[in-house]
C-alpha cells in the first residue's frame, strides 16, 4: 500500500487547497504541539484507566477483556465522560485549526459539536468493529463540502490501525453503501473492490493533522499491535451553510445527555448556534444534499 502525499507548505494556503482538492485529503506533520495533544490524550487515557479497559505501557493503553464493543453500555459511558472533556472541544473551537478549515472552506467556518473519540481495539480481539470503507457525508449529510479533521492521540505505525484513504475518491460522487455482516455500520460503500481504488496509509504521529472531504473514502486499518489506536474526528462546514440537525447533538444522542448536562465544567457556554446556520431535519435525502455543492472540491 502506498503512502499517504504530505502536504506542508502552510504558509500557501491556495496549495493546501489546491491538495485537497486533488487527493481528497491533506496530510500536514507537526500541526499541533504535542503540548496540545497531551491536553486531550490524557483526560481519554485517564478514562479508560478508571473504567478499567485496560493499563498505561510505554505511552499506550494495553486492553484488558471483556471487549467494550462499539454501542455497549460501557462504550457509551466512557464516550459521555470523555465528552464532558472540555478540551476536546476547545481544539475545534480555538487556535490553529479553525483557521485553518476557513482558509480551505474560503468562508468563516462552523465547528461541529459532534465529535467522536476513536477506540480501536488490537484486530483479533475485536474483528466485528472493524470499520470498513466508507464515505462520512452518509452519516454527515448537511453541506456536502464538509470537512473531517482526523487527530491521531499517539504514534501510530501503519500495522496500528490508523486510518487508510482512498486517494482521489472523492470526485466518485455518492457511492451505494451496505450494513457489515452483522447488519451494523450502514455507511459501508458496497462492492468497493470493483472501484479499483488508490489506497494510502501513514505513519501517524503525534501534532499530525489528516483532513477529508466527506466524500472521501476511507477505512480504519487492521490494528495487529496490541495496544488502542486513540483518535479524534472534529467536522467543520460553513457558517452560512446547511447542517444535518444530528450533528448539533452529542454522539449516540439519546443515549448520551445533551450538552448542557453535560457542560458544566466546562469555560464556555455549551455550543451556540449561529442564526446562519440552515438547520436540516436528517431525513433530508443524499440526493438533494450532493445537488447543493457550494464549491468545486471534486
Amino acid at each position: 500500500m502506498k503512502t499517504l502525499n504530505l502536504t506542508s507548505k502552510l504558509e500557501n494556503y491556495n496549495n493546501v487547497r489546491e491538495a485537497l482538492k486533488k487527493q481528497g485529503y491533506v496530510l500536514i506533520k507537526n500541526f499541533f504541539t504535542k503540548r496540545e495533544i497531551c491536553l486531550i490524550t490524557n483526560p481519554v487515557i485517564k478514562v479508560l484507566q478508571d473504567e478499567g479497559w485496560g493499563y498505561k505501557n510505554d505511552n499506550h493503553i494495553i486492553p484488558r477483556g471483556p471487549v467494550n464493543r462499539i454501542g455497549s453500555l460501557k462504550f457509551l459511558e466512557c464516550i459521555k465522560l470523555m465528552m464532558q472533556e472540555e478540551q476536546l472541544h476547545l481544539i475545534s473551537l480555538q487556535g490553529k485549526l479553525p483557521i485553518l478549515m476557513k482558509e480551505l472552506l474560503g468562508e468563516e467556518v462552523f465547528a461541529h459539536p459532534k465529535k467522536m473519540v476513536r477506540i480501536c481495539y488490537p484486530y483479533n480481539m475485536n474483528p466485528n468493529d472493524l470499520v470498513l470503507p466508507h464515505q462520512d457525508l452518509f452519516y454527515i449529510k448537511g453541506e456536502k463540502d464538509t470537512l473531517i479533521a482526523w487527530i491521531p492521540l499517539g504514534n501510530y505505525l501503519p500495522n496500528c490501525g490508523g486510518l487508510e484513504v482512498a486517494h482521489g475518491s472523492h470526485k466518485m460522487g455518492l457511492l451505494p453503501v451496505i450494513p457489515n455482516k452483522e447488519g451494523r455500520f450502514n455507511c459501508a460503500a458496497s462492492n468497493i473492490e470493483k472501484y479499483e481504488l488508490d489506497w494510502r496509509v501513514a505513519h501517524y504521529e503525534i501534532g499530525d493533522l489528516l483532513i477529508m472531504h466527506s466524500l472521501t473514502v476511507h477505512a480504519s486499518g487492521k490494528n495487529l499491535s496490541n495496544h488502542f489506536r486513540l483518535s479524534l474526528d472534529c467536522r467543520f462546514s460553513c457558517l452560512n451553510g446547511a447542517i444535518n440537525e444530528e450533528q448539533l447533538l452529542p454522539p449516540y444522542y439519546p443515549k448520551l445527555p445533551k450538552w448542557s448536562d453535560m457542560s458544566g465544567r466546562w469555560s464556555f457556554k455549551s455550543f451556540v448556534i449561529p442564526s446562519s446556520l440552515q438547520i436540516e431535519s436528517s431525513s433530508k435525502s443524499l440526493e438533494d444534499i450532493m445537488m447543493n455543492s457550494r464549491f468545486s472540491f471534486n
